[in-house]
């Protein structure tokens, strides 16, 4: 995966869809949770925190006047 600095944002990370699909991930957006079911490997979860305040919507348009 390729890691961009994006400047101070409320993001940890972000996964494109074919570096998730690659490492088998099923992502449910509703409990905003993460799970790896991988071959060899034990399954394992990340889950996201749940704040109550209001999330910050990035538009494309501004994520990539970020990156260039």
């Amino acid at each position: 995966m390729d890691l961009v600095k994006l400047g101070r944002m409320e993001y940890d990370v972000i996964l494109g869809m074919s570096w998730l699909s690659t490492h088998h991930a099923h992502v449910d957006c509703h409990q905003k949770r993460v799970t790896f079911i991988m071959e060899g490997i034990p399954e394992f979860t990340f889950e996201g925190v749940r704040d109550e305040m209001k999330i910050q919507i990035i538009s494309a348009i501004k994520a990539t006047k970020l990156l260039i």
